[in-house]
């Protein structure tokens, strides 16, 4: 009669099993991270969006509490940092660093052009003293170092005539 020996097979497919549960939870995890990352990457055009529209309405309240003292004396092609001081907007030009830890905003004026219609045109116009173009820039490094933009256009006039 032969004898088998089975001593030792449990712990072999006890190892097996346990190498077997590493590999999946490591390779789970390892897709959780990629997941998040994705998930931080995506909403960061989102965030800038929101930024810059908070910017775009900072120049409207400053338009709004008087143009001659807070639009009219800007120097076209500069570039002005949005900052509220003692519960009010203003514009600075030394950049306050970093908005939530990553973005940077800035906001530049343009002269605006209108043809004889009265129709904002981008050459061949006359400036019109009462209008100007407003771009807000926000700037962010993203996960993979590189330098992100994006950019809100619009028009500000002084309809309010202060």
């Amino acid at each position: 009669m032969i004898k088998k020996f089975k001593n030792g097979l449990g712990l072999i497919e006890l190892l097996i099993t346990v190498a077997i549960i590493s590999i999946a939870m490591f390779a789970f995890a390892q897709a959780a991270v990629v997941f998040l990352r994705a998930a931080n990457i995506s909403s960061e055009p989102q965030v800038a969006a929101q930024l810059a529209q908070e910017g775009i309405e900072a120049v409207r309240s400053l338009r709004n509490e008087s143009w001659s003292a807070n639009i009219a004396s800007l120097t076209v092609g500069t570039q002005y940092y949005p900052i509220i001081n003692s519960g009010s907007w203003q514009l600075d030009t030394f950049d306050p660093g970093p908005l939530q830890g990553k973005f940077t905003r800035f906001v530049e004026f343009s002269s605006a052009q209108r043809d004889f219609n009265d129709n904002i045109v981008s050459s061949g116009g006359t400036v019109d003293a009462d209008t100007l173009q407003v771009k807000v820039t926000i700037q962010w490094t993203d996960e993979r170092e590189q330098v992100r933009d994006f950019h809100l256009i619009t028009y500000l006039t002084n309809f309010l005539g202060n």
